[in-house]
């Protein structure tokens, strides 16, 4: 029984350095209070590996050289931050300040360019969701464009 919701998932083998000595393991999971799980593909159980000390964590996206992003928050009149899990220490290393709403969708694409789904959801403002792309230097966002649809909690590219 897993006993967390689960926010996102990312395919690979980061979770070896994470500790896990268990082959099937092949998958992690973070939730949206920080914490990083390994999940089997094969027999649905997530198992607790540690915490980074985020809180409102709202997606994952691993990038080409295998280094794992997540962003936080739920303010839609803040910038959304981006932070880089450390697989040494398993903490969250401030990346950028994303010049978006809240991200809740997050993928690389190819080049390792990052797209970004911007909830517009909240007391002051509603609309469907935009897709960006974010630059992870300057955390400057280009508009891609609107989605149609509100509520976008996931991305995959591909």
């Amino acid at each position: 029984m897993i006993l967390h919701q689960v926010q996102a998932l990312a395919l690979g083998p980061a979770l070896l350095a994470f500790g896990c000595p268990v082959a099937a393991q092949d998958m992690i999971a973070l939730d949206v209070f920080g914490r990083i799980f390994s999940v089997d593909s094969q027999v649905p159980l997530a198992f607790y590996l540690d915490d980074t000390g985020l809180w409102v964590t709202n997606s994952m996206a691993k990038d080409s050289g295998g280094r794992l992003f997540t962003s936080t928050g739920n303010n839609i009149t803040q910038p959304a931050p981006i932070y880089m899990i450390d697989p040494d220490t398993s903490s969250a290393v401030f990346v950028v300040d994303a010049q978006v709403p809240p991200i809740r969708g997050m993928a690389f694409g190819p080049s390792d360019v990052l797209y970004g789904v911007g909830d517009l959801w909240g007391p002051t403002c509603c609309g469907p969701d935009n897709l960006y792309i974010i630059d992870l230097v300057s955390g400057s966002a280009t508009l891609v464009g609107a989605t149609g649809f509100f509520g976008l909690q996931s991305l995959a590219y591909g």
